[in-house]
């Protein structure tokens, strides 16, 4: 009974199960259909406006459409930005219409297109003069159909505003200008300096820059990289470059070397302009969480300022002052260490945490204030968290256009808007892309475009957001999760790193060349560089560590060509003297090095010359002067000795440092003996030998005296025997 009931379950399972499809119809299901591209969008409906819309339908597919028609459908307004992202994201149509426009397309051939265009007035759409209870965002449903149904579906907005608006809202748009750095392998990079931001057809940068030059002068804040901007400019003159067959030479005149050109050129113009303001990114957008985290806070403070000075060098615009942009994130800890420098820091919405809840509906103040360890309050200012994440190029956002990209951000920036319409505090929105950002083509110029034409929105800088943004009534505490803790530099590394730059810093003040850049510099920054984020996956971490073990044989080289040179036995003739030490120098370059002579038994001392030059200095112990070795050459280096203990045989230690003394280079001794008494020894002698003289003199006196006077009486004796 089992064996007949499992065959006839198996027959079954043959019977019911769908029959194979065919390769053609298998093809088929994969193959695009008919498609719907909005290429120009006026959508902002001013009392007595019209909507607008052009765009492309098109039929990728190998067979012919059937009848094609676009039906837009205007749904029920809304004045909440949760509710917007939920019509627009999800793309409802159980809204219920406003109102509903169809446009016949009509059947297209196989990779055929044709255009399509809606024009309608604010009368013809049902919301006739825009009153204030028909004022806000409305939801666009646009559907592409044929007989059979929707076939592709976008959903877009339409704002449409009262007679008067109120006080708009601040809008402050932050442009990161960053990018990856490529470091040369063998003087050829295996990409190009900006690690692929300078190849294509549409590099990534120079696209940014190009728009943002190319769009309307609205204010707005520039987040500049020195480092890439320097890298971009070394760049713009040529360099080498590597593929699997060997050294590729890119001339200036080459599409990349023009790129990184255009992109200086065009930075450097928009920061002319008057309503542009500057920010610094940290020097190579080091991991400023990471350094500090490493016992490193100095790294981090100077990546803080070195940025700031590269930014003003590459662009001869100052940087505004106090105004802090970290790569990713930022922990208590690490604000601490950079305070000094630091009046406002700019966050991303998931670098906060905590404070009071926004009223129902309420888009909180992009401006706040964060506390630090000590309880000192700085700004903050907090990116949205709904647009700044559109601006990153995500798959949606790229997929829908330009057009229908920026019309996102716009119909976000007006629900904000209409949600308080006539408050009575100034109210704000921060837009801060992530620092990789990769816009679609087009989007940037179409949001500014935008932007400058919403009269809800006052477009202004970062300084001017402070200025003009009514605070948050509560500080805000920073969140620095785990995932953003494991992304950091891990701490050996990091340690590696600055054992090499503290030899490179030796390095750097052991070269006496007048060369203003010397190659030291260009070690040191990219030493710099591989203590950025961009250098956080393993790949790049093993071509950092391939910096750090290239700056370190470098130094060292350089370290050991140094050597004391051993010599005779010196003989001091006198109490006091001259000891010649001879230093020689092997490396190729000249060195300024610290000579120091100490005398490690006290048996000599080492006086102040009668006038010091400022190149040597001493004490009763040891005495130095910096010297300069020519490259491949000796020097002999003569220093006034003392005797303290004449007649004897003791050595003088000789150490070789960098000028600083902080590094030694190069140890020797010299045996020095001393033949001759000492000033004291001698007059102590010169005196008790006087002093036994004139003891003998009265000695011999005394006994004279006494052998006269014993003569004499002997006489007077015998005068009176007699």
């Amino acid at each position: 009974m089992r064996r007949v009931a499992l065959a006839l379950a198996l027959l079954l399972a043959v019977l019911v199960a769908p029959a194979p499809a065919p390769p053609a119809a298998a093809a088929a299901a994969q193959e695009p259909g008919p498609s719907l591209r909005v290429t120009e969008l006026a959508a902002v409906l001013r009392p007595g406006g019209a909507l607008s819309l052009r765009g492309v339908v098109a039929n990728p597919a190998a067979e012919p459409t059937g009848d094609l028609r676009l039906v837009a459908t205007l749904q029920r307004r809304t004045t909440d930005r949760a509710d917007y992202q939920r019509a627009v994201d999800q793309g409802l149509s159980e809204r219920g219409g406003v109102a509903r426009v169809t446009v016949p397309v009509g059947p297209l051939p196989p990779g055929g297109t044709a255009p399509v265009e809606l024009q309608r007035t604010a009368q013809e759409l049902g919301l006739g003069t825009v009153p204030d209870r028909l004022a806000g965002v409305y939801p666009l449903r646009l559907e592409l159909r044929d007989d059979d149904g929707p076939i592709d579906v976008v959903t877009t907005s339409v704002v449409a505003l009262p007679e008067v608006v109120g006080e708009p809202v601040r809008f402050a748009l932050v442009a990161p200008l960053d990018s990856a750095i490529a470091l040369p392998e063998d003087d050829a990079y295996s990409a190009d300096p900006l690690a692929g931001g300078l190849a294509g057809d549409a590099p990534r940068l120079p696209a940014i820059a190009r728009e943002l030059a190319a769009a309307p002068e609205i204010p707005l804040t520039l987040a500049t990289s020195g480092a890439v901007l320097a890298q971009a400019a070394a760049a713009a003159s040529g360099y080498v470059t590597a593929d699997a067959a060997g050294p590729v030479t890119v001339a200036p005149a080459d599409p990349p070397a023009a790129a990184a050109d255009q992109l200086v050129t065009d930075v450097t113009a928009l920061l002319r302009r008057p309503p542009v303001e500057h920010v610094a990114l940290p020097y190579a957008s080091a991991d400023l969480v990471a350094l500090v985290r490493a016992g490193q806070p100095g790294a981090a403070q100077e990546a803080v300022g070195e940025g700031v000075r590269s930014a003003e060098a590459r662009t001869g615009d100052r940087p505004a002052a106090g105004v802090l942009l970290p790569p990713d994130g930022i922990d208590p800890a690490t604000l601490d260490v950079l305070v000094p420098s630091t009046d406002a820091v700019i966050l991303s919405a998931d670098n906060v945490a905590g404070g009071p809840a926004p009223a129902a509906g309420l888009t909180p103040s992009p401006v706040r204030s964060v506390r630090t360890s000590d309880g000192q309050a700085l700004a903050a200012l907090v990116a949205d968290p709904w647009l700044s994440p559109l601006l990153a190029g995500t798959p949606a956002i790229s997929d829908e256009g330009p057009v229908l990209a920026a019309q996102r951000l716009v119909g976000e920036t007006a629900a904000h808007y209409f949600e308080l319409p006539f408050a009575p505090d100034r109210r704000g929105l921060l837009v801060q892309p992530p620092r990789l950002f990769d816009p679609p083509d087009g989007m940037l110029a179409a949001l500014v475009a935008a932007v400058a034409d919403a009269p809800w929105l006052e477009p202004v800088t970062v300084p001017g957001l402070l200025a003009e943004v009514t605070p948050g009534p509560e500080p805000v505490t920073l969140a620095y999760p785990e995932q953003a803790r494991a992304r950091e530099l891990p701490v050996p590394y990091l340690q590696d790193v600055a054992e090499a730059r503290a030899a490179v810093g030796t390095l750097t003040n052991l070269l006496t060349t007048a060369d203003p850049s010397p190659p030291s510099s260009s070690i040191a920054a990219s030493l710099q560089v591989v203590t950025g984020v961009g250098y956080r996956g393993a790949q790049r971490q093993d071509e950092g560590r391939a910096v750090v073990d290239a700056a370190r044989r470098g130094a060292e080289e350089v370290f050991g060509s140094v050597r004391v040179e051993p010599g005779p036995q010196i003989l001091l003739t006198s109490t006091r003297g001259s000891v010649p030490v001879t230093v020689t120098n092997t490396a190729p370059v000249p060195l300024s090095v610290r000579v120091t002579v100490s005398a490690p038994l006290q048996r000599f001392a080492f006086p102040e010359p009668p006038q010091p030059d400022g190149t040597c200095g001493s004490d009763q112990r040891s005495r130095w002067c910096v010297v300069e070795l020519d490259a491949g050459s000796s020097r002999t280096v003569e220093f006034e000795a003392q005797a303290l203990t004449p007649g004897s045989i003791a050595p003088i230690d000789v150490a070789v440092s960098d000028p600083g003394g902080q590094r030694r280079l190069a140890y020797g001794r010299v045996v020095v003996r001393s033949q001759t008494s000492s000033v004291v020894a001698i007059a102590v002698t010169a005196g008790a030998g006087l002093f036994l003289a004139l003891w003998w003199v009265r000695e011999v006196r005394r006994g004279r005296r006494a052998r006269a006077g014993a003569a004499a009486e002997g006489r007077g004796r015998r005068e009176v025997v007699a």
